[in-house]
């Protein structure tokens, strides 16, 4: 036979989340003023894509992260 690649039966694939973060809500989430460039370089390194540069961030959730829901 031939290999060919694995197949999970019941699984689609992972389709990436996008939500919106308003900047604001990490002060009131949080009770920490954080810098819009820090928020940004944070969130990236917890493995979220964030996008914009406006106070409100388009981000793009991680496929190991089920628990954000937006």
């Amino acid at each position: 036979g031939t290999p060919t690649e694995i197949e999970v039966a019941g699984y689609n694939g992972h389709k990436p989340m996008i939500v919106s973060l308003p900047l604001s809500e990490v002060k009131r989430l949080t009770g920490i003023e954080v810098p819009k460039e820090e928020a940004l370089g944070i969130l990236t390194r917890l493995g979220f894509e964030p996008q914009g540069s406006s106070d409100v961030v388009k981000v793009t959730v991680p496929s190991w992260r089920p628990d954000i829901d937006g």
